[in-house]
């Protein structure tokens, strides 16, 4: 049974199966969900989609999220939606910002954790071993940028400091062949200090933040981490043509990431 909490002053988590969260958002008319895997929660066979429907509107009943209104003056039977789930489903269906974090866990393995955002609220959305996904609400930005850096074990401080190198997109994709096939170079002092780290770090994930407009994600910000033994990297686009390697902290990452959304929130808030 749920608890119907106050979502706008704590951190409340719910966990609802496949089915359950197809049928929220198919109901509010999302046709996707940006990050997760939309082929399993918006099947293309229509016969298969009904089904997944119905096994939704099912297990919601017996999980009472749904719930009889108890109006006798009803000519038919009417239920009720939980108001927290149906604020989760709507930030899900229709989110401003997505945020998409993937973990390497080990090989190939990842975790993908998703983030919508909007000016009102920010929902974390994890897949679980078992089918289901657990839903999240994250109380501030803050805590969000946190809990990112946190995931990717990113220290809070780092012993080296103004450790960074700005290269442009052919001497990065010259640094990155010669880290791949191991070839010696003659680089320059900063060049030969990507080199290393290319060729020292372990890949630790990725970060995909962009707006949603016209249910399209149109990605704004790329972030990949790297990892040595007494040091993190963080890699990305400072321009179109140029590309950052830096020493990445908790602090530095949640810097990155406040400075991208904070404008796109503060842009809609604009007249016209």
């Amino acid at each position: 049974m749920n608890e119907n909490k106050d979502i706008t002053l704590v951190s409340v988590h719910v966990e609802l199966s496949g089915a359950e969260l197809s049928y929220l958002l198919q109901m509010l008319g999302a046709t996707k969900l940006w990050g997760a895997d939309s082929a399993k929660l918006f099947p293309t066979d229509k016969n298969e989609n009904e089904t997944l429907l119905a096994r939704g509107l099912t297990e919601l009943k017996a999980h009472q999220w749904l719930r009889p209104s108890g109006d006798s003056r009803a000519k038919r039977e009417r239920w009720d939606m939980d108001r927290n789930l149906l604020h989760f489903a709507a930030i899900l269906a229709e989110p401003e910002v997505a945020v998409v974090s993937s973990y390497v866990v080990s090989g190939d393995e990842k975790e993908v954790v998703c983030h919508y955002l909007t000016e009102a609220a920010i929902i974390e959305l994890l897949a679980l071993a078992n089918g289901n996904y657990q839903l999240r609400t994250i109380p501030s930005f803050e805590l969000l940028w946190q809990r990112i850096a946190e995931a990717f074990a990113l220290s809070f401080t780092v012993e080296k400091t103004g450790d960074g190198f700005h290269l442009s997109e052919v001497d990065f994709a010259t640094l990155a062949q010669a880290a791949k096939s191991s070839l010696p170079n003659s680089f320059t002092k900063s060049a030969a200090a990507v080199y290393d780290v290319l060729v020292s770090s372990e890949r630790r994930g990725e970060i995909e933040i962009g707006r949603i407009a016209e249910n399209e994600l149109q990605t704004g910000l790329s972030l990949t981490f790297l990892s040595q033994p007494d040091q993190d990297w963080v890699l990305y686009y400072d321009s179109p043509s140029t590309i950052m390697v830096e020493g990445a902290t908790q602090q530095r990452v949640a810097h990155l990431l406040n400075n991208f959304v904070a404008p796109l929130f503060t842009q809609q808030m604009e007249p016209a």
